[in-house]
């Protein structure tokens, strides 16, 4: 796996990494890939890529719909691997595949990945040295409760692509309503909050006396420094929690799938008139998709509008309009134009502008 760590974050990484190492184990082969932070949390000595093999493309799931926003990637992995693009599907974590170089985010809906959930899991468990770093939140709040609640808040980049259709910023308002609805009921409950920005929805919960990461006083190993690991705290306090309210990302409903103690799993729900559904996360798609536009991957212009007003207000409406909807759009166009280039230099660029090729 070439690809693994460049294209997606920490959530698409943990899918990534899992259906290479299924994949392997049902076809009786070994692995390469690229090198990434999983290897320093987890300790996986994996070999790099020393030799060339075939593209393999996720076939189905997200990278279908990406393929039609994006259609210059495939001429793309034609040029640069100097072979014709295989495919690889939802089968092959049963049945296994041909030897390949996989390509995709691999986010089938869970309930594909049960038979291995032993597997997925011992996949991702950190390293002995961690210990007292990741240790210590979980000692505090057993500390002070019995109940640990953790909330996910993924904010940050999903403003700057609204109009895709996963894309959802759940208002941190939202959260904390739902929470009165539940906290009395629960037993001696504990707050914690994660986010890429605690300090502007930390004072939404504050009636919650919520801890962070903010809070805590033991930092990663030395090894760890620089690294960019410093969000695994708040991934692994969510794969401990008893109740877990996870946002729309492969992030969090990732952390709930290596949680083998919560009982109650919440997450946003595109129907703003209840905000919230509880999912089972063996039995579940890891992304909920925004339905009835033309393209699945994307939101008809007006539909993005109304959510940004829905859950940021006509501030938001407008911001969206004028300033995320303009910069995110200009970043898949550089995007495709360096795609486009790498393919098929000044020709490629051309075509991508005048719309030729595209399915």
């Amino acid at each position: 796996m070439n690809a693994l760590g460049q294209m997606g974050r920490f959530g698409n990484q943990v899918f990534q990494y899992a259906f290479l190492r299924i994949c392997a184990r049902q076809s009786g082969t070994s692995i390469q890939c690229s090198p990434w932070v999983g290897q320093k949390l987890f300790g996986h000595a994996d070999p790099p890529v020393s030799v060339s093999l075939k593209p393999l493309v996720e076939k189905g799931s997200n990278l279908e719909w990406i393929l039609e926003v994006v259609p210059e990637f495939t001429p793309y992995l034609e040029k640069t691997s100097g072979m014709e693009p295989g495919e690889v599907g939802i089968d092959a974590i049963a049945g296994g595949c041909e030897p390949g170089d996989l390509i995709g985010f691999f986010q089938w809906h869970s309930k594909a990945y049960l038979p291995h959930r032993e597997y997925f899991r011992s996949l991702f468990q950190p390293c002995d040295d961690m210990r007292d770093w990741l240790d210590e939140p979980i000692r505090r709040m057993r500390a002070r409760g019995k109940t640990i609640v953790a909330i996910h808040l993924r904010t940050g980049d999903y403003r700057w692509l609204p109009q895709f259709s996963w894309t959802m910023v759940v208002p941190p308002q939202w959260w904390a309503d739902w929470l009165d609805t539940v906290w009395d009921k629960l037993d001696r409950p504990v707050l914690y909050l994660c986010s890429n920005d605690v300090a502007s929805v930390r004072h939404w919960f504050a009636k919650f006396d919520p801890v962070t990461s903010e809070d805590m006083t033991v930092g990663p190993p030395l090894r760890l420094q620089g690294s960019g690991s410093g969000f695994y705290l708040d991934y692994y306090v969510m794969t401990q929690a008893d109740v877990l309210g996870a946002s729309n990302s492969s992030f969090s409903f990732s952390a709930a799938m290596l949680n083998e103690r919560g009982s109650t799993f919440v997450r946003p729900s595109w129907d703003f008139s209840k905000k919230f559904t509880e999912f089972d996360p063996w039995d579940a798609e890891p992304l909920l998709f925004l339905r009835g536009g033309r393209k699945r991957l994307l939101k008809p212009y007006p539909t993005m509008l109304r959510i940004a007003r829905d859950t940021s207000g006509i501030a938001g409406a407008l911001a969206a309009a004028l300033l995320y909807h303009p910069v995110g759009s200009l970043t898949v166009l550089a995007i495709r134009a360096k795609l486009a280039w790498t393919g098929h230099g000044w020709r490629g660029v051309r075509d991508m502008f005048l719309g030729r090729g595209r399915a």
